[in-house]
């Protein structure tokens, strides 16, 4: 998938017995970061156990979160299938595509 990082189950938490609502992580090596959207969660599991679709949502917009319908045991992972967006930030948002429409938008006059 182009643009997208494909995540096989990557473990987003561990349960407490009492927690529902997880948000959703990357990690790379020791490196852990919030995702700041998904394009698509296909899968989620508890303790490598895939839960039923009714089982688990995620929320939609930037920074989802997972919520289950029963908190997981204490020591239980908690995992996804998805497909994650990155979040790009640059410098300048004025593009050459912007200025080359304004420069046709005056065409004309």
């Amino acid at each position: 998938m182009i643009g997208l990082s494909v995540l096989s189950d990557q473990i987003i938490a561990i349960g407490d017995g009492a927690t529902t609502k997880f948000p959703l992580v990357r990690s790379i090596g020791d490196f852990t970061e919030p995702l700041a959207g998904v394009a698509d969660v296909a899968a989620a599991r508890v303790a490598g156990v895939a839960l039923a679709p009714g089982a688990w949502s995620v929320t939609g917009g930037y920074y989802p979160s997972l919520t289950l319908a029963s908190p997981p045991p204490s020591g239980a992972s908690v995992s996804i299938d998805a497909a994650a967006l990155f979040l790009c930030r640059f410098a300048d948002d004025d593009s050459i595509s912007n200025n080359s429409w304004r420069r046709c938008s005056n065409c004309g006059r």
